[in-house]
């Protein structure tokens, strides 16, 4: 089973903003809210900024970066209401190269159920 995690920062409007659109979607999410002295914890090499956004599997560590709020969002326009269309997948496989055809598939899953 699979699901969206956001870290979000604590007062950020970009992270804000995400968690507005994922409500107004009614796309069902987990979050980490960070306070502003502890944001430095969760940067890494692969995102610095917030919201960060991941597919995670359940009962598992595993998780894959989605990015941050300009992607979901590209993400969101792209995909909403779309069912598997492999143009649409070779979009996103040329951006998320690490990305599995399996948490593509569990992606549209989550932002498509209603």
């Amino acid at each position: 089973m699979y699901y969206l995690f956001i870290i979000v920062l604590e007062n950020c409007p970009y992270s804000i903003n995400a968690i507005k659109l994922l409500d107004n979607l009614k796309i069902k999410y987990k979050y980490l809210i960070v306070k502003t002295n502890e944001k430095e914890k969760y940067k890494t090499d692969e995102i610095q900024t917030f919201p960060q956004i991941y597919l995670k599997k359940k009962k598992t560590n595993d998780s894959l970066l989605l990015g941050g709020l300009s992607d979901f969002d590209y993400f969101i326009k792209t995909f909403i209401n779309q069912t598997y269309d492999k143009k649409n997948i070779l979009i996103f496989n040329n951006k998320y190269k690490y990305w599995h055809k399996k948490p593509i598939l569990r992606l549209l899953e989550i932002i498509n159920q209603k």
